[in-house]
C-alpha cells in the first residue's frame, strides 16, 4: 500500500479514511484530485488531493501526525492555517503510485575454461 501500481483514487481515498478512523475524526469530504504522470520524478505517476481538517487543536494535529506516519507516499504541496476557537487545516497534497514497467532479462553462460559463450535466450515482461 506504501507505493501502489495503478492510479486508483478509491484505494487512495480508503487509506486517508483509514488515517481519519485511527484518528477518531470523521471528515466533511474527501476529494482525490487529479491523476497524471509525475513531472518531477520519472516513473511514477501522482493523484491529487485537497484536504481540509478542522477541529480542536488536539484533534486537528493527530489527523495530521497520523498521516505523517502513514506509509503511504503523500506530499503535501501547500498548507493554510487557521487559528481561531478551531484549528482548521486546508491543503494541497499529492499521493504517487508507480507506473508498470517493462522488463528485458537477457543472460549469459561462463563456461569453466573462462570462454564466455553468448546464449540466445531472453525474455521479456510487464511488472507492477
Amino acid at each position: 500500500d506504501a507505493l501502489p501500481s495503478a492510479a486508483n483514487s478509491l484505494a487512495l481515498g480508503a487509506s486517508l479514511n483509514k488515517i481519519f478512523q485511527l484518528s477518531d475524526y470523521e471528515p466533511d469530504s474527501i476529494t482525490p484530485g487529479r491523476i497524471q504522470d509525475s513531472v518531477n520524478y520519472p516513473g511514477l505517476g501522482e493523484i491529487g488531493i485537497s484536504l481540509v481538517v478542522e477541529g480542536t487543536s488536539s484533534e486537528t494535529m493527530k489527523v495530521l501526525s497520523n498521516l505523517e506516519k502513514s506509509i503511504r507516499e503523500i506530499k503535501v504541496n501547500t498548507a493554510h492555517i487557521e487559528m481561531q476557537d478551531r484549528l482548521k487545516v486546508e491543503a494541497a497534497a499529492t499521493a504517487y503510485y508507480t507506473n508498470t514497467a517493462s522488463l528485458l532479462e537477457s543472460y549469459e553462460t561462463v563456461k569453466g575454461n573462462g570462454k564466455i559463450t553468448r546464449d540466445s535466450g531472453s525474455s521479456e515482461g510487464t511488472t507492477n
